[in-house]
């Protein structure tokens, strides 16, 4: 059949070959097999063009044979136009290739921008307000072979790091940090036993265990429900601040606001309703319980202050009201009781109360709008305990009632109430300052049962410092062919549905940047301050779930005094030491120093500040700062100690382009908050940084894993946005993909017509 169907073709073939091939360059005839695809012949006036011979293939049974072909002559004029409007499509490619704006070039802007740039290949626009990239990372090279680390320092847990793997494809060195810290005490001027320094930490961490068990138990709204006491009790699906206004024990009230937001509200000074007579209480359980209430007369806190309204971002100050956020206050500044005594793990819990007064705003849809009646009017209500809908305190109530635990039966051991009343006390008191080291924060401020919901991610192995560039040196490497704009403020950002897509405002080009996307990766601190002072105008507002999540969660600060001497004073095999005093309000002051002459080689202190003490070391100026340093110093090594050479002071709380350190879970915070704060916005709003990060919050890697992953989300949206709304069949492969297999389903008796079986046979 294919040799008549070509013997059929001939004629014609022949005769559009004399017509259009010149004769002095005859075309070899094409295959049987291929001579049923050849393209007609083209028009004359496409032939002036030019023309282009196709050799044909060889079969193994037929002669190969010389034929006239139909001239293509399009081809040399369509490959000239079709590589010209490649090139002109290429153009346009790139001016239609979606553009990203990256707000902050700190660890997880650079990781988001050099992401979106090297492996998506998006125009991005890197934005920093400061001079330099690095944001908290901030490595300062001293010109004499020390790095030293204002900022972030420490790579804490080689194996599995990723910042690790960094340093190693980079070459960057990593110097390997001794574990052991040896504690001076002020007072003496003594380094500290290490066995009572051993006990002292195993008395602390057991206490720490006990009181994070207890604030997690399902009792622990029992436990700490005392007159006085801040905790957050839901209303209507929100969580708001709370002030345990009295308690009673004995049976719980029953009536129509029991374990429900009661209507009735009362002022500040209001009595609470009379409670019906309790059963008799049994004298051994009261004499156990001398510390808190036994009887069933209902205790108030006297005086209690008027409760105020949570922090509201001002990102939502035209949907929320106006005014500065509460200060978080310690229990001892209004309690009139004392905080319980928390048992060990494991052992159970004295129910403490039966029911607690708390007092608390309405959610916002049922305050009073303002100008009729009362804005803020406050809501008391009777809460059967334990209940879930009261969350624990802040993790310094928790770990008080521990140590009082601890401390009673530590008489029994070598550990006597003498020996804690004096070095053994001021060592107790260093990790407390330690453990506010940890979270940035007063201990006041801290989750009980959410602190450290992150260890269970911890990296193992050494901690490591980077002698030689710091951390800022790898961002550099990190940014290799990523172009930074520094000194740009991002004051304002505008969301919009038309084709402009999200805008940035900028302060001092005052510019407005459009985009297909942006990724904001500003430290927490910036996002919980007001535009008007400082922070970032969003227009619309951020949905209330963020709000609340930025709002709960809190950001922390740490100082530190870096000082050079012409020779150490020190001892020079141990890395970090520590300093023990007896006033519990300065433990967080230079608590602990670095000391980088080993790395280095150079005599260079670098003191840390934590805690409380962090904040007042910001009020005080240069001078002011470094003596106090020098004092520490001479607390520990004597009078001969000399002044420094050299010295820098951070202020972190005091920069407007951070306003703090980093983030931690804050006392009635969730460590879900994190996630929370790392959800987009409108298909167009992205956000980056530690406080994004549930895992790794707070820390470097944590910035930088959330850079990688807000770049991967943004290019997932674009690529969506792109390929536009799915044509139906698609959409149907898509869900059957999307379905399990057939052999993970039940089967489902399939039913037939009738006529089925007939139609089989008949085939």
């Amino acid at each position: 059949n294919a040799r008549a169907e070509e013997e059929a073709r001939a004629p014609v073939v022949e005769q559009a070959s004399q017509a259009h091939a010149p004769e002095e360059l005859p075309a070899l005839g094409p295959s049987p097999a291929r001579a049923a695809d050849a393209e007609p012949a083209p028009s004359d006036g496409a032939a002036a063009g030019g023309a282009w011979r196709e050799e044909a293939e060889e079969e193994e049974e037929a002669p190969r044979v010389a034929k006239q072909v139909p001239r293509v002559t399009r081809g040399r004029k369509r490959y000239r136009g079709f590589r010209y409007e490649a090139r002109q499509d290429t153009r346009q490619a790139r001016r239609r290739q979606p553009k990203v704006v990256v707000v902050g070039a700190g660890f997880a802007g650079v990781a988001a921008a050099a992401r979106l740039q090297k492996e998506y290949g998006y125009q991005v626009e890197l934005l920093e307000a400061r001079g330099r990239i690095g944001g908290r990372v901030h490595s300062l090279l001293d010109g004499e072979g020390t790095t030293v680390e204002l900022g972030a320092a420490v790579l804490m847990g080689t194996r599995g790091h990723p910042l690790a793997t960094l340093c190693r494809k980079h070459s960057v060195k990593m110097e390997r940090l001794e574990p052991s810290c040896p504690l001076h005490d002020s007072e003496t001027g003594r380094q500290l036993p290490p066995e009572l320094d051993a006990r002292v930490e195993s008395l602390f961490n057991d206490a720490l265990d006990s009181a994070s068990a207890a604030a997690r138990a399902p009792h622990a709204s029992a436990l700490f429900a005392y007159a006085g006491a801040e905790l957050e009790v839901e209303s209507r699906g929100e969580w708001r601040r709370a002030l345990v206004v009295a308690r009673r024990t004995g049976t719980p009230r029953r009536g129509p606001s029991h374990g429900a937001a009661s209507s009735s509200s009362s002022p500040p000074g209001a009595t609470p309703p009379t409670a019906a007579p309790p059963p008799v209480v049994d004298e051994a359980a009261a004499e156990a319980e001398a510390e808190v209430e036994v009887s069933a007369r209902v205790t108030r806190a006297s005086p209690v202050p008027p409760l105020v309204p949570p922090p509201v971002l001002t990102a939502a100050a035209a949907a929320a009201a106006a005014g500065e956020p509460p200060r978080r206050r310690a229990d001892s500044e209004y309690s009139s009781e004392t905080p319980p005594t928390l048992p060990s793990p494991g052992e159970p819990a004295a129910d403490l109360a039966s029911e607690a007064l708390v007092r608390y705003l309405p959610p916002a849809e049922k305050r009073a709008a303002p100008g009729k009646g009362r804005a803020e009017e406050e809501v008391e209500e009777w809460i059967a305990l334990p209940s879930a809908r009261l969350r624990p305190p802040a993790l310094e109530t928790a770990l008080a009632g521990a140590l009082r635990a601890r401390r009673a039966a530590s008489a029994a051991d070598d550990l006597g109430g003498e020996e804690m009343a004096g070095a053994a006390e001021r060592a107790l008191q260093w990790h407390l300052a330690n453990l506010e080291f940890a979270c940035a924060a007063s201990l006041g401020n801290v989750s009980a049962a959410e602190w450290d919901q992150d260890d269970a991610f911890d990296y193992e192995g050494d901690h490591v410092l980077l002698p030689e560039g710091g951390y800022q040196g790898l961002l550099h490497r990190l940014a290799d062919g990523v172009e930074a704009r520094c000194g740009i403020t991002v004051t304002g950002i505008e969301m919009r549905d038309n084709p402009s897509g999200i805008r940035a405002v900028c302060k001092e080009s005052n510019e407005v940047i459009a985009a297909d996307a942006l990724v904001l990766t500003v430290p927490l601190g910036v996002l919980q301050t007001p535009p008007e002072a400082g922070g970032i105008r969003f227009t619309p507002p951020l949905p209330h779930r963020k709000l609340d999540a930025l709002g709960r969660l809190g950001f922390g600060l740490l100082n530190k005094v870096a000082l050079w001497f012409d020779a150490p004073f020190w001892g020079r095999h141990s890395d970090f030491f520590g300093r023990t005093v007896a006033d519990p309000q300065d433990r967080g002051l230079f608590f602990l120093f670095l000391n980088l002459h080993r790395v280095s080689g150079q005599p260079v202190l670098l003191g840390l500040v934590a805690g409380g003490a962090a904040e007042r070391l910001e009020e005080l100026d240069d001078e002011q700062a470094v003596q106090a340093a020098v004092g520490a110093l001479r607390g520990m090594f004597g009078a001969s100690v000399p002044e420094p050479r050299k010295h820098v002071v951070t202020r972190w709380g005091a920069d407007p382009h951070s306003r703090g350190s980093y983030s931690y879970v804050a006392a009635g915070a969730r460590g879900s908050d994190y996630a929370v704060a790392a959800e987009p916005v409108g298909g167009q709003l992205f956000f980056a940084g530690e406080h994004t990060s549930v895992e790794h919050p707070a820390t470097v890697v944590g910035a930088y894993l959330s850079g990688l992953a807000a770049a991967t989300a943004v290019h997932k949206m674009l690529r969506k946005k792109a390929a536009g709304p799915a044509a139906p069949q698609q959409q149907e492969v898509e869900r059957r993909a999307a379905s399990p297999p057939p052999s993970k389903r039940a089967a489902a008796p399939r039913r037939e017509p009738a006529s089925a079986g007939k139609r089989r046979r008949r085939r």
